[in-house]
């Protein structure tokens, strides 16, 4: 299954691309626990593998994500494995004007048909969870300390 949620963020590209880019500022700007813990020597770029919480339906829950593609200043592409569904996320940045254009999409791969009727059922919780992490991004990247281009 495929996901996207797009924003227009009042905040340069460069700003919004380093908070995206900055596992610790994401988990921030999203609302979620900022102590993540890295699992490489990296902290950004390719290779950087981390495990970070966030509380859904008041259960805090743990993923550890690996960076696998990084663009400086457009793209950073996560992926992570989660009860055997791999998850695979491409956040990209433009310019737009003095704004931004934030995309978020995401993929989930399985080859398990339970699993794969399962993600039929919870898209649109998907969908929402999406929508709601770009707001989130949108507003925390529009606020004057995080908008220093």
């Amino acid at each position: 299954m495929r996901w996207q949620s797009v924003r227009t963020i009042q905040a340069s590209a460069p700003a919004v691309f380093r908070l995206i880019a900055d596992p610790v500022e994401f988990q921030r700007a999203i609302g979620a626990d900022p102590n993540v813990e890295f699992l490489s020597e990296r902290h950004n770029g390719v290779g950087t593998r981390f495990r970070a919480s966030r509380v859904n339906k008041g259960k805090a829950m743990s993923f550890e994500h690996e960076v696998t593609e990084y663009v400086p200043g457009q793209l950073v592409r996560m992926k992570n494995i989660t009860h055997g569904v791999l998850w695979d996320s491409s956040l990209t940045v433009r310019p737009s004007g003095s704004a931004s254009v934030l995309t978020l999409a995401m993929e989930a791969h399985t080859q398990k048909p339970f699993q794969r009727l399962l993600m039929r059922f919870i898209a649109r919780t998907v969908q929402r969870a999406l929508d709601k992490d770009l707001s989130a991004i949108a507003a925390y990247a529009e606020q004057p300390r995080n908008n220093d281009a």
